[in-house]
């Protein structure tokens, strides 16, 4: 450790020169965290904010932190949680790092729990951290207020959810056993960016594949379209449109998924598999369907470091079965009590609810077959998927839709932080 406090002695001297100095205040507060002295961290943060600018402290705070989990650091920042006082405003912060850790570390009923605690006491954090100044804070809020507990996912059980009235515009040729469909969710305007694109691509690379499109609030030209496409592929095109959305979130477009999936399964007798809208996969050549018939459930997983980022519903296996069915279930209701909150702090909420749900049955049970398809396949995401004509798009659109839910809100934003 005396490395650390050869480090700890020149930022101090550095910051002694220049309160502002980022650099040393960042390994500053690094070298703290690794020599076990957490309320020193704390007051550096709170010396920061004065010295260097309102909300400095924290943004010096939280990217030190942010570093050391890049770094693997794993035990000290857990050890930090542990140490650190909860009636220091930033002591939020290190659990929200304490429930990644931990859950890279493997013990994933630590880091729920820690992240549960995060989402329960956040909001009264959020008088003093302006959450909404600061893209890592920001980011920091939105991942660890996602993740709930199974007592809380219980709760969400308990309550009613709404199902959207689905109309289904063309026909697929009778399945054969166990035989599946890709299917997607586009909102009106993804659909006239690369709805046709997305549907041309992934048919062209599965030749024997249906395909459905479920669209979000389509107008009457996007509908005249969807009929024109069931008639240029006959049997292997249909799609089911949602007139009147449940929501008009980005967050919801990409949560919609869960909530008609059942309805799809039933109403065409076809296992699923769901792409982003954006993507081709050659689901025929990788095989993909028999690799996952014995599951409930199937996703790429990532390894990523974020409770938002560790399961990615990019490409999703829904099985016939009574499990799926109650995984569709328990992700219905997980995210709808979110899904009228703006996409900045929700965005991501389809894959926490897959760490959460996932997380669920393996302490509630009954077991759920949840498979990773880097396992079936031998292959990631990268592997197996590209972009459609178009895709690039996506983003931007979506940037656009985002800021537009912000702008509606105004001042009132920062409200919502501190109130959720």
């Amino acid at each position: 450790m005396s490395g650390y406090a050869d480090i700890l002695a020149a930022a101090n001297a550095a910051l002694g020169r220049d309160p502002a100095d980022e650099a040393a205040a960042h390994a500053m507060a690094q070298a703290l965290v690794m020599l076990g002295r957490a309320a020193d961290l704390h007051r550096l943060a709170e010396h920061l904010n004065i010295a260097a600018g309102p909300g400095k402290g924290w943004v010096v705070l939280a990217t030190a932190l942010h570093g050391l989990l890049a770094e693997r650091r794993y035990d000290a920042l857990i050890a930090l949680c542990e140490s650190s006082p909860p009636d220091t405003p930033g002591y939020i912060l290190t659990a929200y790092y304490g429930g990644c850790s931990s859950m890279m570390d493997g013990d994933m009923e630590a880091a729920i729990a820690r992240f549960d605690w995060f989402r329960r006491h956040v909001r009264f954090y959020a008088g003093h951290i302006a959450f909404v100044s600061h893209p890592l804070l920001s980011m920091i809020y939105r991942q660890g207020r996602m993740v709930a507990a199974p007592d809380e996912i219980d709760h969400r059980l308990a309550a009613p959810v709404v199902l959207p009235a689905l109309e289904t515009l063309g026909e697929l040729s009778a399945a054969a056993d166990g035989e599946a469909a890709i299917f997607t969710c586009l909102d009106d305007q993804y659909f006239k960016l690369f709805g046709e694109s997305f549907v041309a691509a992934n048919l062209g690379l599965n030749p024997t594949m249906p395909l459905i499109l479920h669209v979000i609030g389509p107008g009457d030209e996007t509908r005249g379209e969807l009929l024109d496409l069931t008639r240029r592929w006959p049997g292997r095109f249909a799609a089911t449109v949602e007139a009147k959305p449940l929501f008009t979130t980005v967050t919801y477009y990409a949560s919609a998924r869960f909530f008609v999936v059942d309805q799809m399964t039933e109403r065409f007798g076809r296992p699923m598999i769901s792409l982003d809208g954006e993507l081709q996969v050659p689901v025929e050549r990788l095989n993909l369907a028999a690799a996952c018939r014995a599951q409930d459930f199937a996703c790429f997983g990532t390894g990523r470091d974020e409770p938002g980022s560790v399961w990615q519903a990019s490409v999703m296996w829904f099985g016939q079965g009574a499990g799926t069915g109650r995984l569709t279930r328990a992700l219905r209701a997980y995210c709808q009590p979110e899904l009228n909150h703006p996409s900045l702090m929700t965005w991501q909420l389809d894959q926490a609810a897959l760490l959460a749900c996932r997380h669920y049955f393996e302490m509630r049970g009954p077991p759920l077959a949840f498979a990773d398809l880097r396992d079936l396949l031998g292959l990631g995401l990268a592997d197996v998927a590209s972009d459609v004509p178009k895709a690039e798009a996506k983003e931007s659109n979506k940037h656009g839709k985002m800021t537009g839910e912000v702008q509606i809100l105004g001042p009132r934003l920062g409200d919502l932080y501190a109130s959720l």
